[in-house]
């Protein structure tokens, strides 16, 4: 624990404690702002080294949290074991949704649950199935676009594909497969199932079961509703054709009939996400091929401006820009009429500041390893 140091907790459960944690030395290698600590007495930490473990099988996948490693501290004269997470600014999806006035856009909530898609897809080719698929295990992180991704966490429940049926089968009882309950089947089926009852959570703000029946008539009520009821659970109708039809593949009690994660991706519902995003990131190549022509008037001179003090700092001829810098190469407020003359003459200046950057720099770079070199001898 001697890199990093425990500021508050952030929640507890039956594995431990969760805390967030900042390096002792924030200009570390790893450049890691802010981790999110699971720790455990090391005596009763099996679940979390086997977490950690899975974590790291799971690395390559961007929808699955990442674990930076495994610590072990002495607390209160007791050894403390710690995994080191990422730390989710954005709360969970639970967060999201309640800050959000109780449900999310349709975009929104397909764009999540492609990503959540993607993930269990990797997952259960791996052999491995989450069992505890919800929005407080789904976790939010800003997008570089102004938006939020979301990757699972949480993977204590987390069983082989292998094994079919398992006593006390894990999970929370809302977002439980009915086979789960029957037979506690852990087949990657049942992912595909709480995932539907997470999207209607993340439409509606409510759980896709009746929450009175908990209540009123007590758990038992609840298992044999999931586990036996006759109808499907009521599918949200201020859905699009194609959200609806998403969940009616999802939420089917045939765990044979239920769609895979591979066959759910193709979905129409999560195709236009991708047609959306392919036009993103269509715009954003053609943003960067003319980048100056690319931004509004206001803000294009402070951009070069920007462009040219890096490109200039690095070639050690600051001096030189600074004498011949001009006013259009601080940011200036100008008028729509200036402001179109002044961008053609900036981009032409910018064109011209690039190429001749680019024939000192050789040359500036062949004296300075020349004066190493003599300084070494």
């Amino acid at each position: 624990m001697g890199s990093w140091v425990k500021k508050q907790v952030l929640g507890k459960g039956t594995f431990g404690t969760v805390s967030l944690a900042v390096p002792c030395f924030p200009k570390d290698s790893l450049h890691i702002p802010a981790m999110a600590v699971k720790s455990a007495d090391f005596k009763n930490s099996s679940s979390l080294q086997k977490e950690a473990k899975i974590l790291y099988e799971l690395r390559d996948c961007p929808g699955i949290v990442r674990c930076f490693g495994e610590d072990v501290s002495v607390e209160d004269g007791k050894r403390v074991y710690n995994m080191l997470l990422e730390f989710a600014p954005g709360g969970s999806l639970k967060d999201l949704i309640r800050q959000s006035g109780g449900h999310l856009p349709e975009s929104d909530v397909a764009e999540y649950t492609r990503t959540i898609l993607e993930a269990l897809s990797y997952m259960h080719g791996k052999g491995y199935v989450h069992c505890d698929i919800k929005p407080g295990n789904i976790l939010v992180f800003p997008s570089k676009d102004g938006g939020n991704n979301v990757k699972i966490a949480d993977f204590g429940s987390l069983a082989k594909r292998s094994d079919c049926e398992v006593k006390g089968c894990p999970g929370t009882l809302l977002y439980r497969s009915p086979e789960s309950i029957l037979f506690g089947s852990t087949k990657a089926s049942g992912d595909i199932w709480s995932l539907g009852c997470t999207v209607v959570e993340m439409l509606t703000g409510k759980s896709v079961w009746p929450t009175a029946i908990f209540q009123l008539k007590g758990v038992s009520e609840l298992l044999r509703e999931i586990a036996l009821g006759k109808r499907p659970p009521k599918i949200p109708q201020n859905m699009s054709d194609e959200g609806k039809d998403f969940l009616g593949k999802c939420l089917v009690r045939d765990p044979k009939l239920r769609w895979s994660a591979d066959m759910i991706l193709n979905h129409p519902f999560l195709q236009q996400v991708k047609k959306s995003a392919r036009l993103q990131d269509q715009q954003m190549n053609n943003n960067k091929a003319m980048p100056c022509l690319a931004r509004s008037s206001n803000c294009d001179d402070i951009w070069i401006h920007e462009e040219l003090q890096a490109a200039l700092f690095i070639s050690g001829w600051r001096r030189f820009y600074q004498k011949q810098k001009r006013p259009s190469l601080v940011g200036r407020t100008l008028s729509h009429a200036q402001a179109a003359d002044r961008k053609k003459k900036l981009f032409c200046t910018n064109c011209l500041l690039r190429l001749n950057i680019l024939e000192w720099l050789p040359s500036l770079f062949k004296g300075s390893i020349t004066k190493g070199a003599q300084s070494q001898r």
